[in-house]
């Protein structure tokens, strides 16, 4: 999906353009006579059919680093409101540069370390309680040079190599001592996650030979990488940086009876990982809303959740009609159940369509503001409501809208939050009698 954005930036930065120079009312006629000049109107009663509908699948990994995510999400957030949702990390550990020698050595510990985002817009819901991860062994092989999505699944061990119950610290760097060949050192290393493996996996690794050490195929042959799952229910969700290679699997062992050594397999850009989502709306106030076509509160969220769909049946009569601006802005709807939640508006939201092979791509307006990373500005969508709960989200679809107007493109939009496969934000919005689709056009005499 990122690819296919990237690849038709500039194509569609032409038709900006060129919409752009078209709609302008002050230039568009200004050397014809009085009686010729364009004709300047504004509507804003265009019926609209709405509905909330169930997410799908999100991209969440591809060989190239642009193809790859900032935060990856870990949790099991009950959410009073939509019900259920689950993020599971796998990941793919690689060896390091060098071989190892394990002869003679007896394992201390084995480790995984889990970099913590350091951005807090990256965690949502109430985060300062008890939370239980689970490590399992997966028994499948990854492929780093294809594309994964959000419903993909491994099959993995029944036995977790390794639990760990916590509070976040995603904040606090954390002092470790590092075992260097030469000395001890004393560091301080960015927030992060560390889980104490089983020892038995740990001295699995010590007694590999030094064929499987000797490069990533022969070691990736015996072990696959791992899934980290949560086994608690929670008010909240985690988010990690998996592009930081400090993240990893870390030997630590004594060799020749005295002296201190560590060895990180460690994550980076080489590295297959993503997140996959489950969502369960059963028994969830939003349940009753799924499919009801009906002036009803709307639902968009986050990770692979519910998006909100849009027609706009009778575009078409805007046939010969150049568009100067469209704007489609949303209300918040703060429902009884939601009130003082800790669940905060989604801090953006965007405008999606279907391609003509049924995938859904971003707008244009969308693609070209986040194209150059200046979605906010370009496009809008963020929620404007300060420290209350009654804003709105104004967005921008000129451009996309006039294709509408030609038939070019489906008459249909998807609504959503973004980054949707980076975030678990979610909103409640006012249904389709208080959206509001705004069209600034110019008429030709």
């Amino acid at each position: 999906m990122r690819n296919s954005q990237g690849h038709s930036f500039f194509a569609l930065l032409s038709l900006f353009i060129f919409l752009s120079s078209c709609v302008d009312p002050t230039d568009l006629g200004s050397d014809l006579l009085k009686e010729d000049r364009a004709e300047v109107n504004f509507i804003d009663t265009l019926s609209l059919n709405t509905v909330t509908i169930p997410g799908e699948a999100q991209f969440v990994y591809g060989p190239s680093i642009s193809d790859q995510q900032s935060s990856y999400m870990c949790g099991q957030l009950n959410d009073p409101i939509f019900g259920r949702s689950s993020a599971t990390i796998y990941a793919q550990p690689r060896l390091d540069f060098f071989t190892p020698n394990f002869s003679n050595t007896e394992l201390d510990s084995v480790v995984l370390w889990l970099p913590y985002n350091t951005d807090s817009l990256a965690y949502y819901g109430h985060i300062n309680e008890e939370f239980t991860f689970d490590v399992f062994r997966v028994n499948e092989r990854f492929d780093r040079n294809r594309f994964y999505s959000s419903d993909t699944s491994f099959t993995t061990e029944a036995i977790p190599l390794g639990s760990r119950t916590f509070v976040p610290r995603p904040f606090d760097s954390v002092e470790v001592i590092r075992y260097n060949s030469t000395f001890l050192d004393t560091i301080t290393f960015p927030p992060h996650l560390r889980i104490t493996l089983s020892p038995e996996f740990g001295r699995e690794f010590l007694q590999l030979d030094s064929m499987t050490l000797d490069n990533d195929e022969s070691f990736l042959d015996y072990f696959n990488g791992f899934k980290v799952q949560a086994s608690s229910e929670n008010r909240g969700m985690l988010s990690f940086n998996l592009l930081n290679t400090a993240g990893g699997i870390y030997l630590y062992y004594t060799k020749d009876d005295t002296l201190k050594r560590q060895f990180q397999i460690q994550m980076d850009q080489f590295s297959a990982r993503f997140t996959t989502f489950e969502h369960d709306h059963s028994g969830s106030v939003v349940e009753q809303f799924i499919g009801q076509e009906t002036d009803s509160t709307l639902f968009v969220q986050g990770m692979a959740g519910l998006d909100t769909r849009i027609e706009i049946p009778h575009v078409r009569n805007l046939e010969n009609l150049i568009i100067n601006k469209a704007e489609l802005i949303v209300e918040f709807e703060d429902l009884p159940e939601d009130i003082d939640s800790i669940y905060t508006p989604a801090l953006q939201l965007g405008l999606f369509a279907l391609r003509s092979d049924g995938e859904r791509i971003g707008i244009e307006d969308f693609l070209i503001a986040n194209s150059v990373d200046d979605v906010p500005n370009l496009f809008g969508g963020v929620y404007t409501g300060g420290s209350g709960r009654n804003g709105t989200y104004t967005m921008s679809l000129s451009a996309h809208f006039q294709r509408m107007i030609t038939g070019e493109v489906d008459n249909v939009l998807f609504l959503t939050t973004f980054p949707k496969s980076e975030r678990a934000y979610r909103s409640v919005l006012k249904g389709k009698s208080n959206i509001k689709l705004n069209v600034a056009f110019t008429r030709l005499n």
